[in-house]
């Protein structure tokens, strides 16, 4: 599926995808929305995105600040 998607971005076509597994997150965006409980944490480049405190706060909790 990776591939296919790949592929697809590449010919043009936005792609817009709901994904937990982070690796498919970062080797496919080139811009990423993070949300959690419905709010908005971060958006943006997908490595600023990852790296960003509110981001790793919701998804390791407050022990990885």
């Amino acid at each position: 599926m990776v591939a296919l998607i790949r592929e697809l971005a590449r010919s043009g076509l936005g792609i817009v995808m709901v994904e937990h597994i982070m690796h498919v997150i970062m080797s496919l965006s080139d811009h990423v929305i993070c949300m959690a409980f419905g709010e908005l944490l971060a958006e943006g480049d997908p490595h600023v995105v990852a790296a960003h405190p509110d981001v790793i706060r919701a998804y390791l909790g407050d022990d990885h600040d």
